[in-house]
């Protein structure tokens, strides 16, 4: 349990998965206590997109537009090395965490991989944040998981597998020979019921942690989107969960969080920033985890406005930066929601659960006028399905299967010059993986 709980410290504040208690920690001369852990995880992932076309009314398959992805890398989870030092000096104690969060992928489907773009020799800093803390709570400063719609992502099944591989329509894993490969980590269900928090420069307090209720609130590095390139204000998010039901109910928890952000138009010339009131990115999630013997439950979900389906504004993806539906044609703010449902059994060494949920955005009455005009066509929304069968070979190793059906869909100008669905893709995919916490 500690040893987990230090290598989702940053995944976290909260690893809650039964492991070993085993875990290497040196005690220091002057106080202090330095303690690592971490794990290694490997998935073989096949995936079989396919698109239709939607234009006429049903929907057909298109021929030769499939898409096959087959390869092994890392789950949702990626592996993990974590360091972390703690001492109290005074009335405070203090305390430091890195973590290192290698792949172990390639990066394509080649013999050897050399340079920057190979995913195999990446070192990704998750992690590097200080804490203080006291009978007052805590301060944490430096890079760390976010706080807005953490809870989602920490009580969904799929952090312990895969997930979906690829977002739907298809949004790459493409090489620049034309060929696809898996790299980095799943995707879980970032993009298919919940926004990605990442891991991101912060100052966030939280209150103590011996109650069973907690309230954290964080400032950040501001994030941009689309054409609004100058975050002129930090990010502010805030979080509260809430602990019921005692040692019948053990693991149930509610939960909300909140964030807000501020972007303005870039110019390039004097005066560098124009006078214009820029786009507001706000959101709200929370859901409830209820354990009863056997059986947990989770509903979860989130609505945002500013923030696109899949991350929470821009994002940097193969060398440029994207913005995933958070704004219209006009630099509107689009709305976008989802959810995830999931019911899981564990009995000695085997869980088994399943999941159901997805993302939505909504279009604006411009994007709207935009279509009707001819003028291209835009994302609406992606679901996915999960079924998960994991065995607890050891109490260190486990070894999770994995079968994912995931859709999405695209709204256009369909044959009868109405609006509606015009295309959607489908995927099919099967993961094997094994897990190993040290």
């Amino acid at each position: 349990m500690k040893r987990l709980g230090l290598v989702l410290a940053g995944l976290a504040l909260a690893g809650a998965v039964n492991t070993a208690d085993a875990q290497l920690t040196m005690q220091m001369g002057n106080g202090w206590s330095a303690t690592f852990a971490g794990n290694i995880n490997a998935f073989w992932i096949y995936t079989d997109v396919n698109s239709k076309d939607c234009a006429a009314g049903d929907c057909t398959t298109v021929d030769g537009a499939g898409t096959k992805v087959n390869g092994i890398g890392t789950g949702l989870l990626p592996a993990f090395f974590t360091f972390d030092a703690k001492g109290t000096e005074g009335p405070v104690t203090l305390g430091a965490h890195v973590g290192f969060a290698p792949q172990v992928t390639m990066g394509r489907n080649v013999s050897s991989s050399f340079g920057v773009d190979a995913a195999g020799a990446q070192i990704d800093m998750r992690q590097v944040y200080g804490t203080v803390g006291g009978k007052w709570g805590q301060i944490l400063f430096g890079k760390e998981l976010g706080v807005f719609l953490r809870q989602n992502i920490l009580t969904d099944l799929t952090l312990f597998g895969a997930g979906p591989l690829v977002l739907l329509p298809d949004a790459g894993l493409v090489n620049p020979d034309g060929t696809r490969f898996p790299r980095g980590t799943a995707l879980g269900r970032i993009g298919y019921g919940y926004l990605y928090t990442d891991f991101r420069a912060q100052f966030t307090y939280s209150t103590p942690s011996d109650n069973n209720w907690g309230l954290a609130i964080g400032v950040f590095e501001p994030i941009t989107v689309g054409n609004y390139t100058y975050g002129d204000l930090p990010r502010l998010e805030a979080e509260f969960t809430y602990k019921f039901g005692g040692e019948n109910l053990k693991g149930s928890q509610f939960f909300i969080s909140g964030a807000y952000g501020h972007a303005k138009y870039y110019a390039k010339q004097p005066p560098l920033v124009t006078d214009n009131p820029g786009l507001s990115s706000t959101g709200v999630g929370g859901g409830v985890k209820v354990a009863v013997e056997h059986f947990s439950f989770v509903g979860s979900g989130f609505y945002a406005s500013g923030m696109g389906t899949t991350f929470m504004g821009d994002a940097y993806l193969g060398g440029s930066i994207a913005n995933l539906g958070a704004t219209d044609v006009l630099d509107n703010a689009r709305s976008s929601y989802g959810y995830n449902l999931q019911a899981q059994y564990t009995g000695g060494k085997f869980s088994i659960g399943a999941s159901y949920g997805g993302n939505y955005l909504n279009l604006t009455s411009d994007d709207e006028a935009a279509i009707l005009a001819g003028d291209g066509s835009e994302f609406d929304n992606r679901t996915a399905i999960v079924g998960q069968l994991t065995y607890n070979w050891t109490k260190s190793l486990r070894v999770v299967g994995e079968y994912t059906y995931a859709e999405g869909k695209i709204t256009g100008l369909r044959n009868d010059d109405t609006l509606g669905t015009v295309a959607k893709q489908t995927a099919s995919q099967i993961a094997l993986g094994m897990m190993l916490f040290y």
